[in-house]
């Protein structure tokens, strides 16, 4: 029986969100965890003690991942003259926080790529979940934000509770997205009144029990509410702008159908005033054009590919 099913026959209550309701939410209490490889990835950057060599090691120990992230690394849209042919090398070049990027897009890259049966395409959510990940490193650097490539994967990983529910919670899902989209209000509000929770409630709920640093599910958590948000708010501004702008840009489909709109809170946080929105516009449309291989991670593991450490 779904979600709603489930409040209609006075089941559960409807102002009760599914985050409380264990008989509903155990599938996504259960979500395997992150492949244990990134895990160990996760580890060590988290060790004050840790060396490029230790992070080499490790990435370079999976061959189908080391493969991939060669490939992301010798992209166009970062733009080395020379190819990188190591992991080594990438890790030296590129350094912890970009690694933990590419590893993190990678492994989450597949909950993308399941199925789709036309009412959500979650190869377009990919799409406009990367181009909101480049929007949201370009502003930060703007705003001098201290770590550029954190918000580019607070960027990638904003949307993963919608992932969550259309896996889950299917025809629910589908039920808020249409409901938005016929009273023309934002998706996260039509959530809200289908599971007593939103999409960035789930994503933060996912990202903690992946023990991502709460920079990060802060940002999953208040990028539509930035007005609500206690701490983190320039981060969550930073993806709730990068949002918008991508969906401005109509690259890719997050599956909210409502028109695009910059919270004040947001813009005076991070000063949209005194920023170029031209030349941030350009940049973003660059970089979506160059970002081809992040867009077109292959799954499969192309047999007799090598990384060396």
């Amino acid at each position: 029986m779904s979600y709603f099913s489930r409040i209609e026959r006075g089941l559960i209550s409807k102002k009760r969100s599914v985050l409380e309701d264990k008989e509903l939410f155990h599938k996504i209490r259960n979500l395997p965890t992150l492949p244990f490889i990134v895990t160990k990835v996760m580890e060590v950057m988290n060790n004050p003690r840790s060396s490029a060599s230790d992070l080499a090691k490790i990435i370079s120990s999976e061959q189908s991942l080391a493969a991939k992230v060669l490939r992301l690394v010798n992209s166009a849209y970062y733009g080395f003259p020379n190819p990188i042919t190591t992991i080594s090398h990438a890790v030296a070049i590129l350094g912890f926080n970009t690694l933990r990027s590419l590893v993190l897009g990678i492994s989450t890259h597949e909950l993308f790529s399941k199925k789709s049966d036309g009412k959500f395409d979650r190869k377009e959510l990919w799409l406009h979940s990367v181009a909101t990940a480049i929007a949201a490193k370009a502003l930060a650097k703007r705003v001098n934000y201290p770590n550029p490539e954190e918000m580019f994967l607070a960027g990638l990983l904003h949307d993963i509770g919608k992932v969550i529910l259309d896996q889950h919670m299917h025809q629910d899902f589908i039920k808020a997205i249409e409901t938005a989209k016929v009273c023309n209000q934002p998706l996260f509000e039509a959530e809200k009144e289908v599971f007593g929770a939103h999409h960035g409630e789930v994503g933060k709920y996912i990202a903690d029990q992946w023990k991502l640093p709460a920079v990060l599910s802060e940002a999953i958590r208040w990028h539509h509410e930035v007005e609500l948000a206690k701490d983190h708010r320039q981060i969550a501004a930073i993806v709730h702008v990068g949002n918008n702008m991508v969906k401005v840009l109509k690259i890719g489909s997050s599956g909210n159908y409502a028109p695009p709109v910059i919270h004040p809170a947001a813009a005076e946080i991070l000063k949209m005033d005194q920023i170029n929105v031209s030349d941030l516009t350009k940049e973003i449309q660059v970089g979506v054009r160059d970002c081809k291989a992040f867009l077109e991670i292959e799954h499969e593991e192309q047999e007799g590919e090598q990384a060396p450490a």
